[in-house]
């Protein structure tokens, strides 16, 4: 390694020294597994004593997949009939977004139809007349769930925005993707009465796999345009976090470079955050006046940050380093201390 190379090493550890002690933790402390834990620990019970509080109680009357008594009941028979009822719901959500009249008849049906009539004989055509075509093909729920699984996941992300665009949803929200679970249903349906119940299960987890990834799809897609006019936002927001980080880290750097002299020329440590703080904010200011910005830290939050470093200097935490860079010879073994 030559010494341009070491160098530009060694400012990249110094800059991710400075970058963590410009975090809410010091570079000194190390992370705590048992912090760590005991915070998994409390979000778990937190939520969990909401659910049972708040939510659970409100399906008292109504069967759901994790009521108590119903995961025993949960054998293919349900579990194949409860997916199908649900792929068939998503089959003429789909063929209505793809098909307006559609639309329009499930919303006011023609004579005396009812919503619900309409709605049943939609879903009645896909299991009669749909599902036998797609029995015609020997792996079609295997294929186009991949090709679904491909579009979101393998495409260029042209591609991907493109078409979400020009359609208003996702690829797994599509037509196509319900033949697919559709195919995947037919699969499992064959592989259970062949006597496979292992194949069976597996055509319907893969099935449960589509249903999730066409509810996360649709959760998104349904709020498009609010979600684009917040992401963009968003974007702004986090340019505005990106610039005030790199201020914070700039902030470090300067509370190491700026620190006061003894009689002896020796830097020493900061008496108070606050005249670290002034001492850091003229230069940050002279910086952002000459390149024609405001400063995105604050000062408010970079006498935070300053007290928060003298503070942790006053616990026996340091701020001083020093990068060296040692050549151990072949024959001193592992360790360059010996």
């Amino acid at each position: 390694m030559n010494e341009k190379d070491r160098a530009e090493q060694a400012e990249v550890l110094r800059k991710l020294i400075y970058q963590i002690a410009a975090a809410l933790r010091s570079p000194l402390r190390p992370f705590s597994f048992t912090e760590h834990l005991a915070q998994v620990e409390r979000d778990v019970k937190e939520v969990t004593e909401f659910v049972q509080a708040e939510i659970r109680p409100t399906y008292t009357n109504i069967p759901y997949l994790f009521a108590e008594g119903v995961r025993a009941t949960r054998g293919f028979e349900n579990e194949f009939n409860r997916l199908k009822s649900r792929v068939l719901d998503y089959y003429v959500d789909a063929l209505s977004e793809q098909i307006p009249e559609l639309a329009k008849a499930l919303e006011a049906p023609p004579l005396a139809a009812t919503k619900a009539e309409m709605r049943r004989e939609t879903r009645s055509y896909a299991a009669k007349e749909i599902m036998p075509v797609i029995e015609k093909f020997s792996s079609a729920g295997e294929d186009i769930c991949l090709q679904i699984y491909a579009w979101v996941w393998d495409a260029d992300t042209t591609s991907l925005v493109n078409r979400v665009a020009e359609t208003g949803i996702g690829a797994p929200e599509s037509v196509l993707a319900t033949y697919g679970m559709l195919g995947l249903l037919i699969d499992a349906r064959k592989a259970y009465d062949a006597g496979n119940v292992e194949q069976a299960y597996s055509y319907l987890n893969d099935t449960s796999f589509m249903v999730g990834m066409r509810e996360g799809s649709r959760g998104i897609t349904k709020h498009l345009p609010e979600l684009t006019k917040k992401m963009h936002q968003s974007y702004l927001s986090h340019k505005s976090r990106a610039k005030k980080r790199e201020d914070s880290v700039k902030a470090v750097e300067l509370f190491c470079k700026l620190r006061p002299v003894n009689a002896h020329g020796e830097k020493i440590a900061w008496d108070k955050g606050i005249v670290a703080a002034m001492a850091i904010w003229e230069v940050m200011e002279k910086d952002a006046h000459e390149a024609g910005i405001m400063p995105a830290l604050r000062f408010s939050g970079l006498k935070t940050l300053c007290e928060r470093l003298v503070r942790e200097e006053k616990e026996g935490s340091t701020l001083n380093f020093e990068i060296r860079w040692v050549r151990v010879p072949p024959d001193r073994g592992s360790s360059v201390f010996d």
